[in-house]
């Protein structure tokens, strides 16, 4: 999830001190994370996916997504970003477990469509590591963007990836789906899910369909609570910190990636050239790798 661009869906202020007042976003990772960790909220959470999946399954009713059904448990990265420092790997927000089923949910709300990893890496490296936690186990993957990503959409509201066989169409044991949805477009229609959209963008502040004035009034119930939080504040004046932090982490990731590829091939003895235009290293960077391999 990002925090950046977030202005134009303002759910309220919090005033962290010596006069520093801080916009926060209906799409703020540690508001929606501090809310759905609370039991509270579970059910919200529940009814606000259901609400996309429907829409979803209106526009494609062969789908095999459906909704959640009964009570659920709630579990969040919201200790994670609590802690700024902490070395835990970055997993999907929100996750939902159905008492209903052994079916799991996974939500992310996506504020910007930059991101990094990019958003489409992102969501594959997720979908891998639910496959590891849970063999067997049926999953879905929904990513809310508040910007559209036309490499996954298309221009399409909705885009729904699954792992299949491509010349039979049969999935795959896992039935794990990917599905994307743009909150801009949706938001343009007349109908729950187009209202909870506008919500979520802040283009609506008195939604009309009972669930979701409900929904809507359930987050700024918690954004309440939110703003006096002592434990809120703290993530809030070290946000920007641990943000820097988790940039240099990814681009550390990608330097070691990059300078892993150049000493296979290295091994393999192929020319400076060809290994510079494939990893991006440095001509200087790829001779010292090759005079002193064991030294980065």
């Amino acid at each position: 999830m990002n925090n950046k661009n977030e202005s134009r869906n303002i759910i309220g202020y919090m005033e962290l001190g010596d006069g520093e007042t801080k916009a926060i976003s209906t799409l703020n990772n540690d508001f929606l994370t501090y809310t759905f960790e609370q039991e509270a909220y579970w059910g919200t959470l529940r009814d606000l996916t259901n609400i996309f999946y429907n829409a979803y399954i209106d526009h494609y009713q062969h789908t095999n997504i459906s909704p959640i059904e009964g009570k659920v448990i709630v579990k969040t990265e919201y200790s994670n970003y609590k802690d700024f420092e902490s070395t835990v790997p970055q997993r999907q927000d929100i996750r939902i477990e159905s008492q209903h089923d052994t079916r799991v949910d996974y939500i992310e709300f996506q504020a910007s469509r930059r991101s990094k990893p990019p958003v489409e890496v992102r969501s594959v490296e997720y979908f891998s590591y639910s496959l590891t936690r849970g063999r067997n186990q049926r999953a879905i993957h929904m990513w809310l963007l508040a910007e559209a990503i036309s490499e996954l959409l298309h221009e399409n509201t909705f885009s729904n990836y699954i792992l299949m066989d491509e010349a039979n169409h049969h999935p795959h044991p896992n039935a794990t789906n990917i599905l994307y949805v743009d909150l801009e477009q949706l938001s343009q229609t007349n109908s729950p899910a187009g209202e909870l959209a506008g919500v979520l963008l802040g283009k609506v502040k008195t939604p009309k369909d009972p669930q979701v004035k409900l929904i809507f009034e359930n987050l700024l119930s918690s954004f309440d609570i939110f703003k006096d939080d002592k434990e809120a504040h703290y993530m809030m004046t070290r946000g920007e910190q641990r943000e820097a932090i988790g940039e240099a982490k990814a681009e550390a990731k990608a330097e070691a990636e990059k300078i892993e590829n150049a000493q296979k091939m290295i091994e393999d003895n192929l020319p400076i050239e060809m290994i510079k235009r494939y990893t991006g290293l440095s001509s200087e960077k790829i001779r010292q790798l090759q005079l002193r391999p064991d030294f980065f």
